[in-house]
């Protein structure tokens, strides 16, 4: 999953992904597409720890 539905981007589910973004730039992934995967593998997670 690559985007997170409309009824589910709350602010939490977007600060739970930026703290995803956050942790694997700290580990040093930091071109665009590792970032963007360490947030979208996230995505399923977030929403059913949110919803």
């Amino acid at each position: 999953m690559t985007r997170v539905p409309v009824e589910y981007t709350t602010a939490t589910v977007k600060v739970y992904l930026a703290e995803c973004i956050l942790r694997a730039a700290a580990e040093g992934h930091t071109n665009y597409n590792e970032l963007f995967t360490a947030a979208a593998d996230q995505i399923q997670s977030a929403i059913s720890l949110f919803t």
